[in-house]
């Protein structure tokens, strides 16, 4: 019990919440605008930095050439967001970070990217025999997506115009990445990939 609770203390620890940040300091100290919601910018003290750039939930920007489409994700983390970005030529990438599931529905995406980090039965598997204590289990659970949420998700859009679907973010022991990526094209009809290819 004491190995579960130091560990989930280690998954929420100050250290942890640059999980997906850890380059934006310098970033900000070269002299490129950063762009992130305003609850990330508060709890990781940018805020006041010239080069932080605030986009709201559900607020169309214009950035460069590109609009981009903030939108809420679910996860344990200060105002986590995905994005909708749009291009001239008409090329529409819905990115989908760390999230438990997505209350959106897209139209037009040619790109999809999105978590999926592991795959259920591997992952209740791993509690049981105690690769995966069961602390770290619950959160992984509440706040990332599995490949059935993801399949369901995809089932629930229009992926008329989708060309190609990539998959973010797999866990290094609850996925299998053929397997993933065998699912998500089988179930879509459309060729897919990982990020960690």
């Amino acid at each position: 019990m004491a190995r579960a609770c130091q560990a989930w203390q280690v998954a929420l620890s100050p250290t942890n919440i640059f999980d997906h940040a850890k380059a934006v300091d310098d970033l900000l100290r070269a002299g490129v605008d950063c762009w992130m919601s305003k609850g990330t910018a508060d709890i990781m003290g940018w805020d006041g930095h010239h080069r932080t750039k605030v986009l709201a939930p559900n607020v169309l920007t214009t950035i460069g050439t590109w609009t981009v489409l903030p939108f809420p994700l679910e996860h344990d983390a200060a105002e986590p967001v995905g994005f909708l970005i749009q291009a001239l030529d008409g090329d529409k990438l819905a990115f989908i970070p760390d999230t438990e599931f997505i209350r959106n529905r897209f139209q037009g995406v040619t790109v999809l990217a999105i978590e999926c980090n592991n795959v259920e039965e591997i992952l209740s598997s791993n509690i049981i025999n105690g690769t995966v204590n069961e602390a770290l289990g619950h959160r992984v659970r509440r706040s990332h997506m599995s490949l059935e949420r993801v399949i369901a998700m995809l089932k629930a859009n229009d992926l008329s115009q989708c060309r190609e679907i990539w998959l973010l973010h797999l866990s290094d022991s609850n996925s299998d990445e053929v397997r993933m990526i065998r699912t998500v094209q089988e179930a879509t009809g459309i060729p897919t990939y990982s990020a960690q290819s």
